[in-house]
């Protein structure tokens, strides 16, 4: 009788009718006891209608009348994934594939869930079991050309995203990845022209879904004498600090520019030439074109070896120095940073933790400043020697730019700290992960953004004990004449 139930409910949602179906098949469950094959298709039904909480139910149902549920245990393993509990979803698809280990859906999420565990080597052997299972599977062909990418292996992750291109030339994730190969390799002309597909990436819509709904065209490139330009901030505030360069450089061609920023920004970013600064949300009235920030650059028509510095664009006004001036320490000012945003959805292999930098501490004649937000004071209390606490003053971007100013060098990992250092020409040791951002490029410690910038990068996923070794023995070989270091007891 249930399987009788099932087809019918089947037929039903395949023709639209969802909630009939979902309501026949919920009926049929509660009256029978049902196989767990039911309440797994149930669950599917509902994971399709969007009501997530109500199919992990359902799922788990299934499991109890059926431990080795294929079906559940590959949509429990999704359903983990997208909540964050990346260790749950390794346990399920992992026993999905004890179930049926021909699945090339199962190996493909393993593959996922490896990925976002920083295992991107591990999820490179899952991508290619599943391709051998399914030749031509896209979602895993785009995936293994991420997890390339993720390894340092750039023409890799390029060859395979013209792979995956050929099988689907307009899909927006396959082109994306393809842009962050080629900018990764330092091919930006290409590579900008194909980062424009992030508009159209699944995982950014929310981001960019207003620009639909503005009743103005999107910017084409050309200079268009007297004309006005709206440019919208866009991704995070590093990315706003970094790419603000080429405002100025709109407006010097003859453009009139308008630049919509967090309010955040607005006193910092406010003193570029040419460049009007508006608060975001506040109405301009009248403008002929607009683009995000970003778009800029495929306009612009420079590579790697002509990238336009123009540092400092962005200085510290004495006002703001004032606001957060520090007293007279006679010592090395060396400031820290060790986490970024940690909804970015590739923290984990960015950010690291204040007890990793602990080795740093302990060389007379450097003084360490806390330059990290919503710092906790046990964890700077912990910090061998103490650290100036300056979290008062940390209230906008200007008032930590004026902090960053103060630094005779700045120790960061990939946040917007190592864009205020950068874009002021305060030197800067950048920590930088093995699978890092496009824009570290692949030379071992120099980048064309940032003059005063060095990189150290790890050597393997997640050592950043050796990083911060490197750097502690550089530091030591660094330090003025006048600032010796304790020898060993």
């Amino acid at each position: 009788m249930v399987q009788a139930v099932m087809n019918e409910a089947r037929a039903l949602f395949q023709a639209g009718g969802r909630a009939d179906a979902i309501a026949l098949l919920a009926g049929a469950l509660e009256e029978n006891e049902a196989p767990a094959l039911a309440h797994a298709q149930l669950g599917e039904f509902l994971l399709a209608e969007g009501r997530r909480p109500d199919a992990l139910a359902r799922f788990s149902k299934a499991l109890e009348r059926d431990a080795r549920d294929y079906v559940s245990l590959l949509n429990l393993g999704i359903l983990s994934l997208d909540a964050g509990r990346l260790e749950h979803g390794l346990k399920f698809f992992r026993e999905a594939l004890q179930v049926c280990p021909t699945s090339p859906e199962a190996w493909n999420n393993l593959g996922v869930a490896h990925q976002r565990l920083c295992a991107p080597s591990q999820a490179v052997q899952c991508y290619v079991r599943a391709l051998a299972l399914r030749p031509g599977f896209l979602d895993a062909l785009v995936n293994l050309s991420f997890a390339h990418h993720q390894c340092g292996d750039y023409e890799e992750a390029l060859t395979l995203a013209d792979k995956a291109l050929a099988l689907s030339s307009s899909n927006p994730v396959a082109h994306w990845h393809r842009a962050l190969a080629l900018l990764s390799l330092g091919h930006f002309r290409e590579g900008f022209q194909s980062y424009e597909w992030r508009l159209s990436h699944p995982q950014f819509q929310k981001i960019y879904a207003h620009l639909t709904d503005i009743p103005k065209p999107m910017w084409d490139g050309k200079t268009h004498l007297g004309k006005t330009l709206l440019v919208h901030a866009e991704q995070g505030i590093g990315d706003t600090v970094q790419f603000c360069r080429f405002l100025p450089i709109v407006a010097a061609q003859g453009m009139k520019v308008v630049f919509e920023c967090p309010p955040d920004l607005l006193r910092f970013v406010n003193q570029m030439p040419g460049v009007r600064v508006v608060p975001r949300g506040q109405t301009v009235e009248h403008f002929d074109f607009h683009c995000p920030l970003l778009s800029l650059l495929q306009h612009m028509g420079f590579d790697r070896e002509n990238v336009p510095s123009l540092i400092p664009l962005l200085r510290v006004r004495p006002e703001w120095r004032r606001e957060a001036a520090l007293a007279p320490s006679g010592k090395l000012r060396v400031g820290l940073c060790w986490s970024g945003n940690r909804s970015h959805s590739d923290d984990a292999h960015r950010s690291t933790t204040l007890s990793m930098l602990h080795a740093l501490a302990g060389i007379d004649g450097v003084e360490f400043v806390n330059l990290q937000r919503e710092a906790t004071r046990a964890e700077l209390e912990a910090f061998p020697g103490g650290m100036v606490y300056v979290e008062p003053l940390l209230s906008d971007v200007a008032s930590r730019a004026a902090l960053v100013a103060q630094m005779h060098l700045v120790v960061t990992v990939d946040t917007s700290v190592a864009h205020l250092a950068g874009v002021l020409g305060v030197p800067c040791w950048l920590m930088l992960g093995k699978a890092c951002d496009w824009r570290w490029g692949s030379d071992p410690d120099a980048t064309p953004w940032y003059p005063s910038m060095r990189l150290f990068r790890q050597d393997t996923h997640g050592d950043w004990a050796g990083v911060v070794e490197r750097m502690r023995q550089t530091l030591i070989a660094t330090l003025p004449a006048v600032v010796t270091v304790p020898t060993a007891a």
